[in-house]
């Protein structure tokens, strides 16, 4: 699958790349593009119209992964013409190497070309697709970084790829050593590895070497983790990310605080249900309108291993409707129900048994039934104990 994806880049790549053109003579050089057999014609020593007609050739048959080498193969005199005249052709080159079978002789050709010229798109691709087949993990991202830093704009179809290469453990260190020279394109390649939920193990590793990230791709980091029930690496990250453990249900209270959900709060932003901190984060300012109800806000603490107490108050309005609103806490990778406690006047307070699950996810819902008023109020903070 994974040389297939890559393949098909290469089928991408050889669609829109053209090779520079250094040096045109009189009626040729105004023709080799538009119309390179009238070039050659024009001029028989211009290797540069004969590598556009190997591209022609080539494009004919070459549309599809399987095709590439037959579409080579057909390319392949008038490739090896373009590269007689014109010794720094790189597609005519490239077309070589693909059409030669012999495994010698095609590295030969593209360590060649690959001295001779470090920029062409097309040829970087066949340089990356021998490092990928050999495995070899340190040219293969040097490559890639390689392309990255000279054609940034062609990220889309190779981030897939370095992405990709973290489902190797033994990709990593090279790719940390590569990262370790803060290359441009960083923070996109992050945030296109965290949408790949096969490299997310090794992602968060990679995330782990390093001193700082952008706060954005650590919280979709954190998150996307989380979701696969990855919640150690989720919370070394979180705890990576904040500088501190904001986990543990021996603190004394839980702020408001929504940076990095799941250890943070996720909070509830629709019209009709809705919470926020107030300005100076002490209390969760809340709201459900008539007929709308469910969960203000929720996160994961990790669990003591011992029974503890939760206490909190509330101004919640209008009165009657104050036993609508709900604390619920849950094993993280569980739906049952450990506790479920009505909000009532005054002062909250909500004993937690010993569980054994290691995470417990703690949520504040509330409703207003259709036909009553909406709800509204203020949460303050929660404060834990442990017995």
């Amino acid at each position: 699958m994974f040389k297939r994806s890559f393949n098909l880049i290469l089928v991408a790549i050889f669609g829109i790349s053209v090779s520079a053109i250094f040096f045109l003579q009189a009626l040729s050089a105004t023709q080799t593009r538009t119309n390179p057999a009238y070039a050659s014609m024009a001029n028989p020593w211009n290797g540069l119209a004969y590598e556009q007609l190997a591209l022609r050739q080539f494009r004919l048959t070459a549309v599809s992964p399987e095709t590439l080498a037959a579409g080579a193969t057909n390319a392949r005199v008038l490739a090896l013409k373009a590269f007689e005249l014109e010794p720094l052709t790189p597609i005519a080159l490239s077309l070589a190497a693909i059409s030669e079978e012999e495994s010698s002789r095609k590295i030969q050709i593209l360590d060649a070309a690959g001295s001779l010229n470090r920029r062409n798109l097309m040829l970087q691709g066949l340089l990356l697709q021998r490092s990928l087949e050999y495995q070899d993990y340190p040219s293969t991202l040097a490559t890639l970084d390689r392309i990255l830093r000279v054609h940034p704009t062609k990220s889309d179809l190779f981030f897939p790829v370095l992405a990709r290469s973290l489902e190797n453990d033994d990709a990593l260190p090279a790719l940390a050593s590569i990262l370790d020279q803060g290359p441009v394109w960083q923070k996109k390649f992050f945030q296109a590895a965290v949408n790949q939920p096969s490299v997310l193990s090794n992602l968060a590793k990679l995330r782990l070497s390093r001193n700082k990230v952008d706060a954005a791709i650590d919280a979709r980091l954190i998150s996307a983790l989380a979701l696969q029930n990855e919640m150690t690496a989720a919370a070394e990250i979180y705890e990576r990310a904040t500088g501190q453990n904001g986990l543990e249900a021996s603190a004394s209270e839980l702020s408001w605080q929504s940076n990095f959900p799941p250890f943070d709060w996720q909070l509830a932003s629709d019209s009709g249900l809705r919470a926020q901190p107030s300005r100076d984060q002490d209390v969760l300012e809340v709201y459900a309108r008539s007929g709308d109800g469910g969960v203000w806000a929720e996160r994961i603490i990790s669990n003591p291993a011992r029974p503890f107490n939760i206490t909190f108050r509330h101004n919640l309005l209008p009165a009657a409707q104050v036993a609508d609103a709900r604390l619920r806490v849950a094993c993280s990778n569980l739906d049952a129900t450990i506790v479920e406690h009505r909000f009532s006047e005054g002062e909250n307070q909500v004993i937690i048994p010993t569980v054994s699950c290691q995470y417990l996810r703690i949520s504040l819902s509330g409703r207003s039934w259709s036909g009553r008023s909406p709800v509204r109020g203020s949460i303050e903070k929660l404060q834990l104990s442990v017995d």
